[in-house]
């Protein structure tokens, strides 16, 4: 999983926003800020649009770094 995620977040700064993102996921699920699956999806677009990846990819980059 290590080399699946410096593939596509080659920067140190990148790998660590996306850590920040994933671990905010889990807080704000454990809090019930907000519903996952809205959560989810605004994650998804808003890293397909950063990196430039398809959302499908993205979906499986995520659930990968998620599980």
């Amino acid at each position: 999983m290590r080399h699946l995620v410096s593939h596509f977040f080659k920067t140190e700064l990148q790998q660590i926003l996306l850590f920040y993102f994933v671990i905010s996921l889990l807080i704000s699920q454990t809090l019930d800020q907000a519903s996952p699956r809205v959560l989810l999806t605004s994650g998804v677009k808003l890293f397909a649009a950063a990196y430039q990846l398809p959302i499908g990819q993205t979906c499986m980059l995520l659930y990968d770094i998620y599980i």
